[in-house]
């Protein structure tokens, strides 16, 4: 409710209020990454709220991590925790977002692949870079399926799929990321289905190949499925 969201919020506030005092009084980056998450965390809750304020957030909160990714660039941790703040925005619901946000979550969720592109290229061993990537994939396709721009969705979700596949190849898949796999093939054939009924109903010629997607992802999650 509402009364819980406002509590968040001044949670948020005194813990900003305090890691201010403390990155200006310590230089600790330890201090300064928690500032970062803060401020990150302050956009999310502002977002409906106010837009000016939250937007600012984010913005501190990148140039905080920036700063400690340029100061300790042998450090992946800073690199991390700034690719999780430029996708932040692919984790949160509510109303579909405008075009303009559309363009900007995408713009930050890019910059968030890259980061963690060359994450994965320098530490080929740590499967927490490859399993955000796909995350960030995924995070994409469903935000442009919910707004409606139907190719850019059908690219992020074959990759993120793509994704999953060589994952489950190279090691034995936990279940979550089997949870989380079936869950992105689900909504990658329903937005399939969906497209594919909404083109026949206007009277236009959908692609058979569609229907044929969709199946093969529905056949995946049941094989997945087996025991």
């Amino acid at each position: 409710g509402g009364g819980e969201f406002t509590r968040d919020a001044d949670k948020i506030e005194r813990a900003v209020t305090l890691l201010e005092e403390l990155t200006a009084e310590f230089q600790v980056p330890d201090y300064q990454q928690l500032l970062a998450l803060c401020y990150a965390e302050r956009h999310r809750t502002l977002r409906f709220e106010n837009r000016d304020q939250s937007e600012q957030s984010i913005t501190k909160a990148v140039g905080l991590l920036e700063d400690l990714v340029a100061r300790y660039p042998q450090n992946p941790d800073y690199r991390f925790t700034l690719s999780t703040v430029y996708s932040s925005a692919l984790r949160e619901f509510g109303p579909p977002p405008s075009d303009t946000e559309v363009a900007q979550i995408e713009e930050r969720a890019l910059t968030a692949l890259k980061l963690l592109e060359e994450l994965h290229r320098d530490h080929p061993g740590v499967p927490d870079y490859m399993q955000s990537q796909l995350s960030v994939h995924r995070g994409l396709g469903v935000l442009f399926s919910r707004t409606g721009h139907f190719a850019d969705a059908q690219l992020h979700f074959q990759e993120a799929i793509r994704m999953y596949d060589s994952l489950h190849e190279s090691e034995t898949a936990d279940v979550g990321s089997i949870m989380r796999s079936t869950f992105t093939r689900q909504w990658y054939a329903d937005m399939l289905l969906g497209q594919f009924r909404k083109l026949k109903e206007a009277g236009q010629e959908p692609q058979q190949s569609w229907l044929l997607q969709a199946r093969e992802q529905l056949q995946a999650c049941i094989d997945t499925m087996k025991p």
